[in-house]
């Protein structure tokens, strides 16, 4: 039985931010089309978001299943 001490790396301050920024993101880009503003640079910010989240989360997957091995 292997037993590891990896640091808990799934940070509650860091999931929180991410979730913000792109829920303001979403908030701001639906409120803005809404009353006829377009803000150019937040429509390349939700995929950059989504990519971020997606990376993260396989990081969180491959560290739990390491960790498991």
């Amino acid at each position: 039985m292997k037993s590891h001490s990896h640091p808990k790396s799934s940070n509650p301050s860091v999931q929180l931010a991410i979730f913000a920024v792109s829920l303001i993101d979403d908030a701001v880009i639906l409120g803005g089309s809404q009353i006829g503003l377009h803000l150019r640079w937040l429509h390349w910010l939700s995929p950059v978001i989504l990519v971020g989240m997606f990376i993260y989360i396989s990081l969180q997957i491959l560290d739990y299943l390491c960790q498991q091995a």
